[in-house]
């Protein structure tokens, strides 16, 4: 088959590839169309070639990019592409300084498949780069002495210089005891709307403490008190002491603020050398004097400590504990005008009786005080005690009596002016005191005391609270045999009034007393013996009716017990005038009538049975006694009785008769 050929001469586009040479055809049997392009060559797509148009943004350096191909026409795939983001470089071109501009050129490219692409037209852009002004950094102040400064300013970037005159302050700060002063010079220069300052400093030496002045040391209640001038600028001082003789000294106490020191620490007897040294303190920096090194020098006498007073007889003993080195003391009591001479002793204790200043008084309170004095009493050698030892003087009870009572041993005293309380004391023979009881009377019973003992009594004053002794005591005291009240006991009799007691012990006899009615009691018999107990009084055998009183007194010598009284009425025994078996186991007793009597009692009895009956009236002279036993004699005795405020008094019983119940 003959083919057709065609010449075939297609340019290459930027997108596309173009063909040159020829190209066969041929319609086979087909009918179909066949090619055969094997003569024309392939010319490969120009691609595009594009040039940049940058664009700037106002507001700072970055820009954007547009590219358009130069191989291709508008409308043609990517013939322009935009809005693409540059890249921007800067490069200064002319460095500022301190007074001229510089300059410098921001460039733009961009990259795109591949490719960089710039533009010296629109891919640059130049500015101005300010100067840069100068740097006054560099300082120096040149100062002609004290007077005058010049602040020189200098440029670190191009060495320009300004000098500028300083106005000179001066401020002073005044040295103390601790730290220097000084005198600052301050230079100051306006430069470029701002401030500089420098200054110069001159150091002004501290002052120095002056060395504190000594006064004395001297003796005072409770140590030495040492004292000295004062000292300018100081705070404090700080005392040293040294015992005569040593080297080294040692502080005393801690610093004091006062131009005195009492050291309380010296010990009596020993002589010792003081100095001070001033200090001053200032924000936790201190400094100190120097010392007087000679000091001043005491011997140490403590004052004397009065450690007790006590009310002794006739006067205040005051005591006081001894002081070493001490030779001699001085009591003194206070008065409305100042202390007063008591005595001088070296004892450690003297009685104070009063003197022509001050007397002695009870219930008066005295305070008292003591000094070291010299062996020759010319001069004293210690302080003393300014508030001194007070006491309130009791003078000692002034026993009136001791007598036995009823109660017991009664003990009296003379009431002592200032005595708040008593105790009363009592012993046997040489043995202790001991304590009967306390009381504010004047007057006490001592219910505890023995019959038959004898005791001796005391009393001294006591404290409201009865702790502490406020007196001394009649260490002699009164002395009593205990006799206790005989209990007596009275009865009539036929032959008067028959008087018995209990014995006493201790009792060397009796008396016995009777009073009539309410007269006084007369003595009416002496018993000798401790131990009779029983007396009948005949002389009233007759008195029917009459009212006595007796009582009984223990003595041995002439020491008595006390005594009670015990009444009595009179009254004579009735005669029985007959006793008859008047009817059946019936007995009638008949008796002759006691004027005095309130009624009469029947007393009758057989073997162990026995019975009283009372027959009240005494007009009613005979008794009618019924339910005997017949066959049983009867004794029978009757007695009258008076009463008198409720109490029966009896006679005493008639002689007997006796009845044989027959009936």
């Amino acid at each position: 088959l003959t083919c057709d050929i065609t010449s075939v001469d297609t340019a290459a586009t930027c997108t596309e590839d173009g063909k040159k040479g020829v190209i066969a055809t041929v319609v086979g049997p087909d009918g179909e169309t066949y090619t055969d392009e094997s003569k024309a060559e392939s010319v490969p797509a120009t691609g595009h070639d594009y040039s940049a148009a940058f664009t700037w943004n106002e507001d700072d350096y970055a820009a954007t990019a547009v590219l358009t191909c130069s191989n291709c026409k508008e409308g043609d795939e990517g013939h322009v592409v935009s809005d693409l983001k540059a890249d921007v470089a800067y490069q200064t071109t002319q460095e500022a300084t301190c007074t001229a501009a510089g300059e410098g050129v921001y460039t733009a490219s961009v990259k795109y498949d591949g490719e960089t692409y710039t533009d010296s037209a629109t891919g640059t852009k130049t500015v101005e780069i300010a100067a840069k002004g100068h740097k006054y950094d560099d300082r120096a102040f040149i100062w002609n002495g004290t007077e005058s400064a010049v602040a020189v300013f200098t440029c670190t970037e191009c060495g320009d210089e300004q000098r500028v005159d300083c106005e000179i302050r001066v401020e002073m700060t005044e040295p103390t005891y601790v730290k220097d002063g000084a005198k600052v010079y301050y230079a100051t220069a306006q430069f470029n709307g701002a401030e500089y300052i420098d200054t110069k400093t001159e150091t002004i030496a501290k002052k120095t403490l002056s060395t504190p002045k000594l006064s004395k040391a001297a003796n005072s209640n409770g140590g030495v008190t040492v004292t000295w001038g004062a000292v300018e600028g100081t705070t404090s001082y700080q005392v040293y002491r040294k015992v005569s003789g040593d080297k080294s000294w040692s502080k005393v106490g801690n610093p004091v603020t006062k131009t005195s020191f009492k050291d309380t620490t010296a010990v009596s007897g020993k002589t010792y050398v003081y100095t001070v040294r001033a200090i001053a303190e200032e924000d936790g920096s201190m400094a100190m004097s120097s010392y007087d090194k000679t000091g001043v020098s005491v011997k140490y006498i403590a004052s004397p400590i009065v450690t007790k007073t006590e009310n002794v007889n006739g006067g205040i003993k005051i005591t006081w504990g001894a002081v070493d080195g001490a030779e001699k003391y001085r009591l003194f009591v206070y008065s409305s005008d100042g202390w007063k001479k008591v005595a001088d002793t070296t004892s450690t204790s003297a009685t104070f009786k009063g003197i022509s200043a001050v007397a002695l008084k009870s219930g008066t309170s005295y305070r008292f005080t003591v000094r070291c004095i010299s062996a020759d009493a010319k001069s004293y050698t210690s302080s003393y005690d300014s508030t001194g030892k007070t006491v309130t003087y009791n003078s000692q009870p002034v026993l009136s009596s001791v007598t036995n009572t009823t109660g017991g041993v009664l003990i009296k005293w003379e009431k002592v002016a200032g005595a708040e309380k008593y105790r009363v004391f009592r012993k046997t023979g040489s043995g202790k005191w001991q304590k009967v009881a306390d009381t504010t009377s004047t007057s006490c019973t001592d219910a505890g005391a023995k019959s038959g003992t004898t005791y001796v009594y005391t009393v001294r004053c006591l404290s409201a609270d009865g702790k502490s002794y406020t007196s001394s005591y009649d260490a002699k005291g009164l002395t009593l045999l205990r006799l206790e009240n005989p209990a007596v006991t009275v009865s009539n009799s036929a032959s008067g009034v028959v008087v018995k007691w209990d014995k006493v012990t201790g009792a060397k006899g009796y008396y016995v007393y009777r009073k009539t009615g309410s007269g006084s009691y007369s003595k009416i018999a002496t018993i000798k013996s401790g131990s009779t107990v029983s007396y009948t009084d005949t002389a009233v055998k007759g008195k029917n009716g009459t009212t006595y009183t007796y009582t009984v007194r223990a003595y041995n010598g002439s020491t008595l017990s006390s005594y009670a009284g015990k009444k009595i009425i009179r009254l004579t025994a009735p005669t029985i005038s007959s006793v008859t078996n008047s009817a059946s186991k019936t007995m009638t007793v008949k008796w002759n009538k006691n004027s005095s009597a309130t009624g009469y009692q029947v007393y009758y009895k057989t073997g162990s049975t026995v019975k009283t009956v009372t027959v009240k009236g005494g007009s009613s002279l005979s008794k009618t006694i019924s339910d005997l036993n017949k066959g049983s004699t009867y004794t029978v005795y009757v007695r009258s009785y008076k009463t008198v405020s409720g109490v029966n008094y009896y006679s005493a019983w008639s002689g007997s008769k006796t009845v044989k119940i027959s009936k």
